[in-house]
Order: C-alpha cells, then sequence, then structure tokens
C-alpha cells in the first residue's frame, strides 16, 4: 500500500513568475528505508529548486529583452514524478520522470528517466540484472542491461529505462 506525497512552489523576479516546480513521490506507510529514501530525494530537488534552479531562472530573465517582459515571459517548468509501476508482496517498480522546459525555448526542453526496483522483504534496491531476472527468463535479459540502466515492469510490459528514453523489451 502506498500513496504519494507532492510538493511544489514558485518563484517570482520583479513580480514575474520566472520558475515553478512540483515535486510527486511515494511514500510507503509500512517500508521506512523506502519512504526515507524518497523523502530525501524530495528535500535534495527541493533544495535544487529553492536554490540553484532559482538562480538559473533569475538569469535567464535578466537576459530577457523584449518589451513588457511582464507580459511576454514564459516561466521555466521543473516537475520529479515518481509513479509506482509494479507492487506484490516481493518486488516494487518505481519510474521517475525528471522533466524541465520552457515554452519557446528548445534549449530548455529535457526528459530524464530512471527506474528503481526493491525488495519488500528487506527494502534493499535490487540490480537490474537482478530485477529483471524476477520476472524474465535469463536468456531474455537485455545484454547491456547494467547500473547506468533500469528494469521496470509497467502495464505488464517490460522495460529498460536509460537516462534520455525508455524502451519496451519484446518477450
Amino acid at each position: 500500500m502506498f500513496s504519494y506525497f507532492s510538493q511544489g512552489g514558485r518563484h517570482r523576479a520583479e513580480g514575474v513568475e520566472v520558475l515553478r516546480y512540483r515535486i510527486s513521490l511515494p511514500v510507503f506507510p509500512n517500508q521506512d528505508r523506502i519512504s526515507n529514501f524518497y523523502g530525501d530525494i524530495l528535500k535534495q530537488v527541493c533544495g535544487y529548486c529553492e536554490s540553484e534552479l532559482q538562480e538559473y531562472a533569475e538569469k535567464r530573465y535578466a537576459l530577457w529583452d523584449i518589451p513588457k517582459k511582464k507580459f511576454n515571459y514564459p516561466p521555466i517548468f521543473y516537475t520529479l514524478d515518481g509513479k509506482v509501476t509494479y507492487e506484490d508482496s516481493e518486488v516494487l517498480f518505481v519510474k521517475l520522470t525528471a522533466q524541465i522546459k520552457q515554452r519557446g525555448f528548445s534549449d530548455l526542453w529535457r526528459t530524464v528517466y530512471d527506474a528503481h526496483a526493491w525488495s519488500l522483504p528487506d527494502e534493499l534496491l535490487l540490480p537490474p540484472k537482478q530485477a529483471a531476472a524476477v520476472f524474465l527468463d535469463k536468456k531474455h535479459i537485455p545484454k547491456g542491461l547494467g547500473v547506468e540502466k533500469g528494469f521496470l515492469v509497467e502495464n505488464g510490459k517490460y522495460y529498460v529505462c536509460y537516462k534520455d528514453r525508455t524502451e519496451e523489451i519484446a518477450v
């Protein structure tokens, strides 16, 4: 059983919204180690948004040289979403999607993916190959599946999460 905890914020410069962020991560009432792990991520990302990203947003706004800034400036949007994609009595899969974007600026559109597999009895992260072995026959495990990638189960399908994309595994 789990729920989601969300936190967000907005920042203004000269009365103009320059940054908006939202973080939504799972919380597991009976799984302290897993909840603390995502709680730490929440604190670190909020700290980043309220310091470095806020400073970056202010600098981008200061460089905006179009008249009537207050009516034209598109704020930077940052989101981090954690979604439980599979859960049973033994394992749990969480997919993380982080996105930053600013309307009208293609240089600031990025989406990054990650996936975590947890062993529920002992609340430990499973390495990608071990997580894949739970669900796939050994011969179907993608050859390049390693520490920089995550294995994910979502809607009964199997995926490999790379940093910038997810790919379905044909079984």
